[in-house]
């Protein structure tokens, strides 16, 4: 809940944790509190910066304060459940407030993410950007990255530019296969279809 303290206003904060992949996180519980003026402002310039943070309970997980006043939570001792972060938050000439962090300890993931096939149309002997990614999704939301990827064959050529593909070849029609892997190390495989153009030439 929020805090109605006069001088500041604090939010109680979230975060999920995996069991087996993913089980520290930090957290800047501070981002989303602010100093009060005239009774509601709230804007980068106020955030609590000058703010000391005292962790006074952590129903069993380890949790301690960075030296830049973040939460670092390690559940790597418990098992899979919900807990809470007890923090006292002090601000110079104003009262302590307390905030909670709220922790989602989940079971590790097996869920493999969601791939779609997709088809593109680009021009013949250009680098055609292929955005694979764009229409999948991992079960938990995160991200997906490009594990590898086949060659369509013929004279085409696909490489990857970051967390996207690219094909570049003469006209025709081409296919070949990706794989893409979430945050815990899941895995799966879609297909892609381009089909390539000529050009039309530019009337002079």
């Amino acid at each position: 809940m929020e805090g109605d303290t006069p001088g500041f206003i604090l939010v109680d904060d979230y975060a999920q944790l995996v069991q087996g992949s993913r089980e520290r996180t930090t957290v800047d519980v501070l981002a989303n509190d602010y100093i009060m003026h005239s009774g509601t402002a709230r804007g980068g310039a106020n955030r609590l910066d000058n703010a000391n943070l005292t962790i006074i309970g952590a129903n069993r997980l380890n949790a301690t304060v960075t030296s830049g006043q973040q939460v670092e939570v390690d559940a790597s001792r418990v098992e899979p459940g919900q807990y809470i972060v007890a923090i006292e938050t002090t601000v110079a000439g104003a009262d302590s407030q307390r905030q909670y962090l709220y922790v989602d300890f989940l079971k590790q993931q097996r869920v493999p993410p969601t791939l779609n096939d997709d088809s593109f149309t680009g021009f013949a002997g250009e680098a055609v950007p292929l955005p694979v990614l764009d229409n999948d999704s991992a079960h938990l939301g995160g991200p997906l990255t490009i594990a590898s990827f086949t060659q369509p064959g013929g004279d085409a050529t696909v490489t990857q530019v970051g967390q996207e593909l690219q094909i570049t070849g003469p006209v025709g029609e081409y296919n070949f296969s990706y794989t893409a892997e979430d945050e815990f190390g899941n895995t799966a495989s879609a297909r892609v279809y381009v089909r390539l153009i000529r050009r039309a030439p530019i009337p002079q």
